[in-house]
């Protein structure tokens, strides 16, 4: 991939045909993948079908594997290429960590609907810029049908998704009141839920710039209603504050300082807008894709 920054919608200056180029899974047996594809298209130019406040997500596809011929989606830093792993560390840790609660809270069997995390992995390109780099990007397979963003980092939750605020609260008990996993988005279907990109907020912040730290825990249970599906011996914040504008968007904190910005959300339908699902909608069933495709890998 060419080590080019990318363009912003503000860019006055025509656009070039986006080049689309190859990257491919550089997983090694440092950590176990289970993932079904090898080879991806990625495109970093061009127009995005969505974007975040730090990414543009592009619509690609898989060229190798049982996938080949499925969408899949790359996501790129709008900032410019990178060609190291390890910029992607944060999200790989959040991704390992919401996977791990995501399982006990399904063991927890408190309804008749499971969830599953749709994990990303680091991805290499096939080919190198003109200084001999490559490119790293953030590959994940495409979640079909409508978007819900759940809730949000800031204490924001959509109504009639009471069993995705309980496994925000779950998680909380679940890690001894040091975390919460939280900026629940995905699909709905009939049976389950996918989720993807969630964020974690921590006692110590170190899930990235959407971790509130403990004013962002606190802020969520300030917010936070019990429903049906919390159980009372859950663990529970002692004394709530507001410490944030709970807004439907992810609350993105610079600099540690508590300075912070309101990013747009990443996850939208495939029309390309934010949406909240109605009541009474519902999806075909999901593809295995989604149980067998769990990836725990990065180069």
């Amino acid at each position: 991939m060419a080590g080019k920054r990318l363009r912003t919608q503000a860019d006055a200056t025509p656009r070039k045909k986006p080049r689309r180029r190859n990257v491919s899974n550089q997983a090694t047996s440092r950590l176990p993948t289970r993932n079904v594809s090898m080879e991806a298209t990625c495109q970093s130019e061009g127009q995005p079908f969505a974007e975040g406040a730090f990414r543009r997500v592009y619509q690609e596809a898989y060229l190798q594997g049982p996938q080949a011929g499925e969408p899949c989606v790359t996501k790129v830093f709008k900032t410019g290429s990178v060609y190291d792993a390890r910029y992607f560390d944060e999200d790989i840790r959040a991704i390992g960590r919401a996977k791990e609660i995501v399982t006990a809270f399904n063991e927890a069997a408190l309804a008749n609907k499971s969830v599953f995390v749709n994990e990303a992995t680091v991805w290499r390109s096939n080919q190198p810029d003109a200084e001999g780099r490559y490119e790293h990007v953030l590959v994940e397979t495409m979640i079909k049908g409508k978007y819900v963003k759940f809730n949000s980092n800031s204490g924001h939750a959509t109504a009639g998704y009471d069993l995705m605020q309980a496994l925000s609260h779950f998680s909380f008990h679940y890690t001894s009141g040091r975390e919460v996993l939280c900026d629940l988005q995905g699909g709905r279907y009939d049976t389950c839920y996918v989720l993807t990109d969630p964020a974690i907020l921590s006692r110590s912040g170190k899930y990235g710039p959407a971790d509130l730290g403990a004013k962002g825990i606190s802020n969520f249970f300030f917010n936070h209603k019990c429903s049906k599906f919390c159980r009372p011996h859950w663990r529970e914040e002692s004394v709530p504050m507001r410490h944030f504008d709970t807004v439907p968007g992810t609350t993105m904190e610079i600099a540690r300082g508590y300075s912070r910005r309101t990013g747009s959300i990443e996850a939208v339908s495939l029309e390309g807008h934010p949406t909240a699902e109605k009541e009474g909608g519902s999806l075909p069933p999901p593809p295995t894709k989604y149980v067998s495709l769990v990836l725990n890998s990065r180069v």
